[in-house]
């Protein structure tokens, strides 16, 4: 991508590309035009030939920036596979976007921002047409927003995944848009609870079962959940919660950043006798047995799920 600048700096013309490369690129842009002295920030994208998702997430930082030093940021002439893009996604909701005949863009609600305070509040940001949530400080989130078909998601902090009942706002989202029968609706309330859990301990905060075995180590457990939701480090990590859906499936998609499992480890060995419940991998358990569909992926840390509709 190439940047042209006019004499105050505050009007920039992009060039060629806007893609995940071109991120350094685009913060030196942005750094130069917030020491401008104008009140709005314009971006003209009429020689931009092509945009991806992660070009977008840049574009909402820009916003963000500009928002934080009390002005304004404006799109101006976006062209062909950009101004797809834009229409694809509703991205349009989040700017003001003027065409070459200088026509404002419409608001179609797409992406929402979630302040993190209770399930009310998550319930009204993933009310429909809403097509992604994101918890409002989750920058890194903003760099994977696509535009999907006929689906939904969200993503959030470790620290809110744990605390609040995210799984349980998420499937009457759901239900808002599909209707949900009744046994579907149990088992995706069911298995969904259980991988954001697992995305949570296992996943973002690292820990293993085996400090749940007693009341004792239970105890000992909840003191270092609660130490490291209070560190950024883990309590900042995101979790993605993804549906995606057909007449005949419900798919569902959970992705943390952690470093994974191997599910053979993570399933354990039964009691002595072979009959009694497994000491760890009751979660993951619970949700192969409800779900039409299981596959773990990127070495575990994500867990697609399919249900039968």
């Amino acid at each position: 991508m190439r940047i042209e600048f006019n004499d105050s700096d505050s009007q920039v013309v992009m060039i060629g590309e806007l893609t995940f490369n071109d991120h350094a690129a685009f913060r030196e842009m942005l750094t130069r035009a917030m020491r401008s002295t104008g009140a709005k920030i314009v971006l003209d994208l009429s020689r931009l030939d092509f945009v991806d998702s992660a070009g977008l997430g840049m574009l909402l930082i820009a916003r963000d920036e500009a928002g934080k030093g009390s002005r304004s940021l404006s799109l101006v002439r976006p062209q062909k596979q950009v101004e797809r893009v834009f229409a694809v996604t509703k991205f349009e909701t989040l700017f003001t976007v003027t065409r070459m005949d200088g026509s404002g863009a419409g608001r179609h609600p797409g992406i929402s921002l979630w302040d993190g305070a209770s399930e009310q509040s998550l319930a009204r940001a993933l009310r429909p047409p809403v097509v992604y949530c994101v918890e409002q400080g989750l920058r890194e989130a903003l760099l994977e927003l696509g535009g999907l078909f006929h689906s939904l998601g969200l993503a959030v902090t470790t620290r809110a995944a744990f605390r609040l009942p995210v799984a349980n706002a998420f499937v009457e989202a759901v239900d808002q848009r599909l209707q949900l029968d009744d046994d579907l609706r149990v088992r995706m309330l069911t298995v969904l609870h259980e991988a954001v859990i697992n995305a949570v301990l296992h996943g973002n905060l690292g820990l293993g079962s085996s400090l749940r075995d007693n009341l004792a180590q239970m105890a000992r457990l909840q003191r270092i959940i609660e130490r490291r939701l209070a560190d950024t480090e883990f309590g900042g990590r995101m979790v993605f919660v993804e549906a995606s859906w057909t007449p005949a499936m419900l798919h569902l998609l959970v992705r943390d950043c952690g470093e994974g499992f191997a599910r053979d480890v993570a399933f354990g060995i039964p009691e002595a006798d072979g009959r009694g419940p497994r000491r760890c991998g009751r979660g993951l358990c619970i949700i192969e047995q409800l779900s039409h569909s299981v596959e773990y992926l990127n070495n575990g840390s994500a867990i697609r799920i399919g249900l039968m509709r």
